[in-house]
């Protein structure tokens, strides 16, 4: 019973993970032909800009990996508290 969501997640991981490979040879190809000496600075920032937009809407990827932990193996039921010990227990 327990094999199939496994199978399942492992599905998922190896598409994501193709689809990961595709785009950064995608974006490899790209920088062959742009000359990189003229756009470093352009390059840096849109990486910046892109990264920040996906992360920051992710609660869980706003908190330092001590934090996560410590959420992780909190009592859900115990004091109330904000950001990751919510985004983790939803009673």
């Amino acid at each position: 019973f327990e094999m199939l969501p496994f199978a399942l997640l492992g599905v998922i991981g190896g598409l994501v993970g193709a689809a990961f490979i595709r785009c950064h040879s995608a974006i490899l190809r790209l920088r062959e032909r742009v000359r990189i000496e003229q756009h470093a600075v352009r390059e840096v920032a849109m990486l910046a800009i892109v990264s920040s937009i996906v992360h920051f809407p992710v609660v869980l990827l706003q908190a330092s990996c001590t934090g996560l932990l410590g959420a992780l193996f909190a009592d859900c039921h115990g004091p109330l508290r904000k950001g990751v010990h919510s985004a983790l227990c939803t009673d």
